[in-house]
């Protein structure tokens, strides 16, 4: 039998490892369990979906490049009829950015206030 855990999910496409260490540290700093799964195309807001949909915990962050996206079950942004985009995304964050990114993935699961950027 396989058992998922309850995880945040992290999609990369050619992802920047400086970014995903990051993101993973903030992640960690807020006690919650990530997991890394890989695609081979997608812009980071449709990985960040996908992955959104992967998670038990309905969190999910894609990585395409240095673009970075946030995206949480319910929590959809729509431009129009079809256009939808998520919570959060940069392009070519710095490493702070990055950090918060993943720690404000997991402060949503511990229903805590979010770190923005300053």
């Amino acid at each position: 039998m396989i058992v998922k855990k309850p995880t945040i999910i992290i999609n990369t496409c050619r992802g920047d490892m400086q970014l995903l260490r990051e993101i993973c540290a903030g992640i960690e700093e807020e006690g919650i369990l990530y997991e890394i799964m890989s695609d081979k195309e997608g812009t980071a807001s449709a990985l960040s979906v996908k992955a959104c949909e992967a998670s038990m915990l309905g969190v999910g962050i894609g990585l395409c490049g240095d673009d970075v996206s946030l995206h949480i079950k319910g929590m959809n942004i729509r431009h129009g009829e079809n256009e939808m985009t998520t919570l959060l995304s940069h392009t070519a964050p710095d490493m702070t950015t990055a950090r918060a990114l993943g720690a404000n993935g997991a402060r949503v699961i511990k229903r805590l206030p979010l770190r923005l950027p300053e």
